[in-house]
């Protein structure tokens, strides 16, 4: 009998993407939505962080609590949790899980997907005026994505690279 098989956060991450033909950024988005659902997750820590580093040997399973508010670093391959910390580890994600979870949620991935930038670029209106969106060192993006999550709580998960298209086509027209 075979054991479960895993994937590194990379591949994670294109296999959601690569399934449904959504962006990195919705991927993203589901993989933590997903690994705070229930997906088995596992870590073993980067060897600065290990006296004596064991490589074969997988740490316990990452809580779902750590998964709650994180964000992915693609180009780093690094977990992010809510408070800016990095998960200082190798992540990997149980395929068996993750594709049970794709089962049942893209149906519902399918009918909100492509929904979402035109209401966040609705909420930016209400919020900015006729006035563009600040540059993220005036407006921190972390701090817009919780306002407009608190003005319409039906566009979590939120991900960076909506946020970023809707911000860009709304300046667009100012």
């Amino acid at each position: 009998m075979k054991g479960p098989s895993w994937l590194d956060l990379i591949h994670a991450v294109r296999d959601l993407r690569d399934t449904p033909g959504i962006s990195d950024g919705e991927a993203s988005a589901a993989l933590v939505k997903a690994c705070s659902s229930g997906v088995r997750s596992r870590k073993r820590p980067w060897p600065d962080d290990e006296p004596n580093p064991i490589y074969d040997n997988w740490g316990l399973p990452i809580s779902t609590s750590v998964w709650h508010g994180a964000s992915i670093d693609l180009d780093h391959a690094w977990l992010i949790t809510e408070d800016d910390k990095i998960v200082r580890a190798d992540i990997e994600i149980n395929a068996d899980d993750l594709r049970y979870w794709l089962q049942h949620h893209s149906a519902v991935a399918s009918k909100s997907r492509g929904l979402k930038r035109p209401r966040v670029i609705m909420l930016l209106g209400q919020m900015f005026g006729d006035g563009r969106v600040p540059e993220p060192a005036y407006c921190s993006r972390k701090r817009l994505r919780a306002d407009l999550l608190n003005l319409d709580p039906t566009l979590s998960p939120l991900d960076d690279q909506t946020l970023k298209d809707s911000i860009k086509e709304y300046n667009a027209n100012r």
